[in-house]
């Protein structure tokens, strides 16, 4: 059997990509948990009164669509790269 690695760029790509797309999940309560100046208090956030009376009447933004479909594309190009040297190097 052949002994087949991922290389650097494509572990690159897959890294920013899921990046990228874990992000746009965090981005709106990041962006609150900053705006209220709690990020010293992150372990705590769940009995934080000020945290939870914003959190109530919270409503996100819209979602990050754009860095999403960028994170996917950066996954989707390292799967293809991957592939494409692997039937490659079975020709």
């Amino acid at each position: 059997k052949e002994n087949i690695k991922i290389q650097q760029i494509e572990w690159g790509l897959i890294s920013v990509g899921a990046t990228m797309i874990f992000i746009t999940f965090i981005y709106d309560f990041t962006a609150l948990i900053l705006r209220l100046d709690l990020f010293s208090e992150l372990l705590s956030l769940a009995s934080n009164h000020e945290f939870k009376k914003a959190v109530s009447g919270f409503i996100p933004g819209p979602y990050k669509w754009w860095l999403f479909i960028m994170g996917e594309t950066a996954v989707l190009t390292a799967l293809y790269l991957f592939y494409r040297r692997i039937l490659i190097k079975k020709k």
